[in-house]
């Protein structure tokens, strides 16, 4: 021990040599890690940004849907356990075009059947004030219409969710589902961005006088009961049921959502807004034709060469008559005139009593939207109705 003391001492420069080896080292082997770490983000950056950006993108996409669906299916779950009638079998794909509308296959435990419940946001410019009072009238009205005639489609229960601003409305299951999907030949369950996006055949004649017939004498009862416009006439909206029509969505009036063609009609319609439904059948009786959607306001020559004379003097009469034709007038028109409907003369309507309630309510949703002083001052009166009596539903 002493010698190496010694050795040491006499020899200080060998000690600093080694300190100064050994410092060199440990700031190579830092620096080396440095440099590798360095080195593996940025060639994963470059992937990330250059070669994966596309599937990046489609990725945070999905979550986004994701997301919203589930919580979509959290509110329908809550609002199924606080009415206890019907139990949740499955979230269905999203089978309608509307954005933000969900669609839920639910079994009732009494009936055990299935029925499909749909949730859509409250729109903001509803024609009638989101109220408890307003919301038991329009279910009154809506159970007086429909089981009045054969060629409308039952809606078993509509509701407000007023936490969450949600409208829910539940009507049986079709298992052939709508229309489209019948001029499609597509399954009712699949998702509506994957089952329409080709050209069909369309229907044969027979059909098209026979469902356009029926889907007129739906029209013609509604407006006779006093109802507003419908504004939702399209094949999505019309379910077949032994092979027959049932037109839907006209609850839609009430609630003041935008129809699906309101965007490309808005000028057609400036100075005719009651003809809406007429153009809106136009579209449809195009649809079941040809087999696709018509893709202007009015057709054009383009659209018309290649179809029947019966069928292009009917489109021809619709959408370019001097004045856009009821569907009082449609309906007589000779292509549908002549068409017998046998659940029609079955028909034996039961006198419908509407009350004050349901009379006012139908009153003022046929005068339009309401005003945005008087939405302002209902809103802070809206905080004085009575609470929502069944269990709160989480925000989600």
């Amino acid at each position: 021990m002493g010698e190496f003391e010694n050795f040491i001492k006499s020899n200080v420069w060998v000690v600093v040599v080694v300190g100064i080896v050994l410092v060199v080292i440990i700031i190579l082997v830092v620096y080396c890690i440095c440099k590798c770490r360095h080195n593996a983000r940025y060639d994963y950056t470059a992937l990330h940004e250059d070669i994966a950006l596309p599937a990046k993108l489609e990725l945070e996409s999905k979550q986004r849907q994701n997301a919203v669906r589930e919580a979509a299916l959290l509110n329908c779950q809550y609002y199924l356990r606080s009415l206890g009638q019907y139990v949740l079998v499955d979230q269905m794909e999203d089978i309608g075009s509307r954005v933000g509308k969900h669609w839920f296959l639910i079994k009732d435990v009494q009936s055990r059947t299935e029925k499909v419940l749909s949730m859509v946001p409250k729109p903001h410019a509803m024609p009638m004030f989101f109220t408890a009072a307003n919301k038991k009238t329009l279910s009154e009205v809506m159970t007086a219409i429909q089981i009045q005639h054969p060629f409308i489609f039952p809606l078993h229960d509509i509701d407000f969710v007023f936490e969450q601003d949600l409208i829910v409305a539940i009507h049986p299951y079709s298992n052939k589902g709508s229309l489209k999907d019948l001029i499609y030949k597509t399954r009712c369950s699949e998702a509506y961005v994957s089952k329409y996006n080709f050209r069909s055949s369309g229907l044969p004649l027979q059909q098209l006088q026979t469902f356009g017939k029926q889907i007129l004498e739906a029209l013609l009862f509604l407006s006779e009961k006093g109802f507003p416009s419908h504004g939702h006439v399209h094949s999505g909206n019309v379910f077949i049921q032994n092979s027959v029509c049932r037109l839907a969505g006209y609850e839609n009036a009430f609630l003041g959502l935008e129809s699906k063609l309101e965007p490309i009609l808005k000028k057609k319609l400036r100075d005719s807004r009651d003809s809406i439904d007429s153009l809106c059948f136009g579209h449809l009786f195009y649809e079941m034709s040809r087999g696709f959607e018509l893709d202007t306001a009015f057709p054009e020559a383009r659209h018309l060469i290649k179809l029947t004379p019966h069928v292009a003097e009917v489109l021809n009469y619709i959408f370019h008559s001097e004045t856009i034709p009821s569907i009082q007038e449609i309906n007589q028109w000779s292509f549908f005139s002549p068409v017998i409907l046998p659940a029609l003369k079955l028909y034996n309507p039961v006198p419908i009593h509407f009350t004050s309630n349901m009379k006012a309510l139908l009153k003022s949703v046929k005068k339009g939207k309401l005003s945005s002083k008087k939405l302002k001052r209902k809103s802070s009166s809206e905080a004085e109705q009575p609470p929502y009596s069944k269990p709160g539903l989480p925000f989600v």
